[in-house]
């Protein structure tokens, strides 16, 4: 998930050249506020490096996949695709657990009460020889309630003679609830809206991707991010003209550079 990604990302930029802070203070604080320039960053988007705003995102790339049997050609395709709530987040769980110097480790839970993910379904079937298709378009969805995403980090500082990065990144996922639904399918959407929900729910709490994502995450951070600062300095930068909401309470003092 990109949302996921700049939210890691942001235990980088506490160490940065980017940010030259001259108060004290600790990897903790400096971490959680640069997640609130990250919070801002999501909903206004950064377009000189691609980053859309993700309130809402919506995913331009269509997915399709087509099969073919004999003389018929079977498609399904997902199209038109929203995710809401990714921006707002709460940081729950932000326990610092170093035990060498210049090698920040933190415990971490991020909490959203409410994320949802929404499109358009199409089936199509054609008739390769008759040249003729039936087509089928609908809506699907689903709601996550209560997720969390938690786990641990570990961190190198960067120094003179050498570099920084992430060593380790592990993330778990558990959601409370979900509903799903996929409409226009007559009884068969009754089925799936009845079902689907509380079976996503145990797919998502079983982790069974834990260990792919947390080490994707990590190693795109460390190519994507840490080699390339002035993203981190962009991010910085969208925080100083106007501070929202969610960012008010920390731009005082961060902004004494």
């Amino acid at each position: 998930m990109r949302s996921l990604v700049i939210v890691s990302m942001l235990a980088f930029a506490t160490w940065t050249n980017a940010l030259n802070v001259k108060e004290e203070v600790s990897d903790k604080e400096m971490f959680l506020r640069i997640i609130e320039c990250a919070q801002q960053a999501l909903v206004d988007g950064l377009p000189d490096f691609d980053i859309p705003s993700h309130d809402p995102l919506k995913i331009h790339n269509n997915f399709s996949q087509d099969v073919t049997i004999g003389d018929f050609t079977f498609t399904f395709a997902l199209e038109n695709m929203i995710m809401q709530g990714i921006p707002w987040w709460n940081v729950t769980q932000m326990d610092d657990v170093t035990e060498e110097e210049g090698t920040p480790v933190f415990d971490y839970t991020i909490y959203w009460k409410l994320m949802t993910f929404e499109g358009n379904w199409r089936v199509a079937l054609q008739d390769n020889t008759a040249n003729s298709t039936l087509e089928k378009i609908g809506t699907f969805g689903f709601e996550l309630d209560h997720l969390n995403f938690s786990g641990r980090f570990n961190f190198s500082k960067p120094g003179e003679d050498k570099e920084g990065g992430f060593n380790e990144l592990t993330l778990h996922f558990h959601t409370e609830e979900s509903e799903v639904h996929i409409d226009d399918l007559g009884v068969l959407s009754e089925i799936i809206t009845a079902l689907g929900g509380p079976a996503l729910k145990d797919v998502i709490n079983l982790d069974l991707i834990a260990d792919v994502a947390g080490t994707a995450i990590r190693d795109k951070l460390n190519r994507d991010w840490i080699k390339k600062p002035e993203r981190v300095q962009a991010l910085i930068d969208n925080c100083k003209p106007a501070a929202s909401s969610h960012t008010r309470k920390f731009v005082g003092p961060f902004y004494k550079l």
